[in-house]
């Protein structure tokens, strides 16, 4: 039996005796830790990728490419996860809340968009990757009645609601219209029944001037019933919600957070009309929010780690402003720090050499 076990361990200790010798002369040595290193940004990458397939350029041109558009439905959310994906990639979104914050706040300015399409009853584009049908909506318009702001398209403000702030006269005015678009909401009744919903709403002293306030508001529920049984969320003082300790405080809370952030943006609306542009805001700073105005982008960073909120940038152009400071031409970059306040000063240009394993060469 020792024997036996002899010779099974001579071999064995001879592989390993080798393989040692090899490892440990300087040239293998070297080349076997410099053919391994230390790669944060192809873990992040990774990171990104697992929170949203189509956090990458080719997957989002493959995407759009191969993605076929039956409804306008179908066009919206698929315009959605496009933007998602792009978000992801740059860093702007990087938890599933704040993807679900940002399909609640981006889904309704896409459904404005194609409104007079579908009254037109102009079929959407299809594939994806196809542009809206400008010119059979305006047949006889010019290119620059088409584009009066160069490549934007004109911005359609919606239509102002006068009638009489009550459940009865606003859910007559658009109710039809909100379980036409969102159809999907109606399981929301189960827990938020929408005429007591929007009672509270009202109850609020919180003014519907549009299709768009009923829209926000009606589908601002999601959040409410996915913290419904969560006790952490309601103390978590995340999406700049106080942290409160019961699930009836937190909902007043909620209400009157997202008031306030569809004033500020109602507020950037009136102060940029003809401006394509958005809001962000940071989940974990309730006090910030990042105004985007035409072709702009906040970056943070920090070392390897890159995060944009604004025009997307692709991914060359992430590398040059990431490795070499170089701004991606006909786009306004402004700096922030960890905290979203706006930095004076440019960072340095990233060093990837310093996160690898480095041999003193002998």
């Amino acid at each position: 039996m020792t024997r036996k076990r002899l010779l099974i361990a001579v071999p064995l200790l001879l592989v390993l005796g080798i393989g040692l010798f090899l490892f440990l002369r300087d040239d293998s040595r070297t080349s076997l830790l410099k053919s391994i290193p230390f790669t944060p940004e192809a873990r992040a990458r990774a990171e990104r990728l697992r929170l949203h397939p189509l956090a990458s350029k080719e997957k989002r041109e493959a995407f759009l490419k191969n993605t076929p558009v039956r409804t306008w439905d179908d066009w919206i959310d698929g315009r959605v996860e496009d933007m998602v994906g792009a978000l992801v990639e740059g860093g702007g979104l990087r938890t599933q809340e704040e993807i679900a914050v940002y399909k609640a706040g981006y889904r309704p300015k896409l459904v404005e968009m194609v409104a007079p399409y579908k009254a037109a009853n102009l079929p959407p584009p299809t594939p994806l990757k196809e542009a809206l049908p400008w010119k059979e909506l305006h047949p006889h318009g010019s290119e620059k009645e088409l584009h009066p702001h160069g490549s934007e398209p004109v911005i359609v403000q919606p239509t102002p609601y006068d009638g009489p702030q009550t459940t009865e006269a606003l859910m007559a005015a658009y109710d039809a219209g909100y379980v036409e678009l969102f159809p999907k909401t109606l399981k929301y009744d189960e827990h938020y029944p929408r005429e007591e919903w929007l009672q509270r709403i009202l109850d609020k002293g919180i003014v519907i001037e549009n299709a768009t306030d009923y829209d926000y508001y009606l589908k601002s529920r999601f959040y409410l019933i996915q913290a419904h049984d969560n006790p952490n969320t309601w103390q978590s003082g995340r999406n700049g919600v106080t942290p409160v300790n019961s699930l009836e405080a937190y909902e007043d809370a909620f209400i009157e957070r997202q008031q306030w952030e569809r004033q500020v943006y109602k507020d950037f609306r009136a102060a940029n009309p003809n401006t394509g542009g958005t809001i962000y805001f940071p989940s974990s700073h309730p006090d910030k929010y990042l105004p985007v105005t035409g072709k702009m982008t906040y970056v943070y960073r920090d070392g390897p780690v890159t995060r944009t909120w604004g025009m997307h940038l692709t991914k060359e152009q992430n590398y040059a402003l990431r490795h070499h400071g170089v701004h991606p031409e006909g786009i306004e970059i402004v700096y922030v720090d960890a905290d979203y306040n706006v930095l004076t000063e440019k960072p340095e240009p990233y060093d990837p050499s310093k996160d690898y394993i480095v041999v003193p060469e002998e």
